[in-house]
């Protein structure tokens, strides 16, 4: 889940570490709930669903469902989770204001 976030990101055209840098915030899960349905096993192919539920000013909810598809092509619920996010200032760690590109691009997906 927690690569799904970034690569979730990444797909809307913002890199982590760019951010870090400029305009110098970062993501940090601040909760998260999991629920555990069906075991994976080693070497699966899952397939992680990343889909925002929740925008505030300095923080978001991320909703996750975690599936492997079977050999009949049949897609598996494993696990389902939501993880609070807080946007912190990268030097003082402090909540700051998502910026308004992240929360824009955000929101059309949602």
């Amino acid at each position: 889940m927690e690569r799904s976030r970034t690569e979730w990101l990444r797909s809307l055209g913002f890199e982590q570490d760019v951010l870090k840098q400029e305009p110098g915030i970062i993501f940090v899960v601040r909760n998260i709930q999991v629920d555990y349905l069906r075991p994976a096993r080693f070497n699966d192919d899952l397939a992680v669903h990343t889909k925002p539920v929740k925008l505030r000013s300095a923080s978001m909810v991320i909703d996750h469902e975690v599936r492997r598809q079977d050999v009949s092509g049949c897609s598996k619920l494993l696990a389902r989770g939501n993880a609070k996010l807080a946007c912190l200032d990268v030097t003082s760690f402090k909540p700051v204001a998502v910026p308004v590109n992240i929360l824009e691009a955000v929101a059309r997906v949602s």
